[in-house]
């Protein structure tokens, strides 16, 4: 007879087997609930805000309970997810950076179109986003041209053809009726910011200039 064919070592046949498989249980248990836990009360710091309104560390610490939850098997991370959303208002993937878009993760995203609308992000989020973030960026490379990073005429005068360029298109688009890749509305918003940048740009004042021809002075309603 083949001695390892003899008896039953199933979990449930084998005592020691069964005790480890049952401790085994309890610990992941532990493990998910401290991890729903953990998404049920977030820092209190944090409650409320957004991921633009946060330093990308404090994004990333908000979100790791449902990355770990998804480490434990998609199924409990997809539970994870549902709970992170019930409890925030939006998905551990970020919230729509515009309205009607997809959610993106990506902290820099969420402050760079946070800046294009408008919003009023903490000076230590901006902190981390100079401008020379951007070029490294190839998304999101025309950021750099925002009137909060301009300071000499030539930057400018870049940044106004930027943007001019980008209104320029979507209003032909928008007079074309040609939706082919983005929608009415969509080209509607992104007009509407880009006329909005531009127009900031034209406010930018040459008075007060000390020397030469290549630096501006920034004039702002804030």
């Amino acid at each position: 007879m083949n001695l390892f064919q003899q008896g039953d070592f199933t979990p449930t046949a084998n005592p020691r087997l069964s005790r480890l498989a049952e401790a085994a249980k309890k610990v992941i248990q532990e493990h998910e609930m401290r991890i729903l836990g953990a998404i049920e009360n977030p820092p209190a710091e944090l409650d409320g805000k957004k991921a633009w309104q946060m330093t990308r560390e404090a994004w990333l610490s908000l979100c790791a309970p449902v990355k770990d939850a998804y480490d434990l098997g998609i199924n409990f991370g997809i539970i994870a997810g549902d709970a992170f959303l019930k409890r925030h208002g939006f998905t551990h993937n970020a919230h729509e950076f515009v309205v009607g878009s997809i959610s993106n993760s990506r902290h820099e995203v969420q402050v760079a179109y946070a800046m294009l609308r408008g919003d009023n992000i903490p000076a230590e989020v901006l902190a981390q986003y100079p401008k020379e973030h951007w070029p490294e960026s190839c998304d999101l490379r025309v950021f750099e041209h925002l009137p909060r990073y301009v300071v000499t005429k030539s930057e400018q005068v870049a940044a106004l053809a930027t943007w001019g360029a980008r209104a320029a298109r979507n209003r032909q688009c928008l007079g074309a009726k040609n939706f082919s890749y983005e929608t009415e509305w969509d080209l509607t918003f992104y007009l509407k910011a880009y006329e909005q940048v531009y127009n900031e740009l034209l406010m930018l004042t040459t008075e007060g200039r000390p020397q030469g021809d290549d630096l501006i002075w920034l004039a702002r309603k804030n």
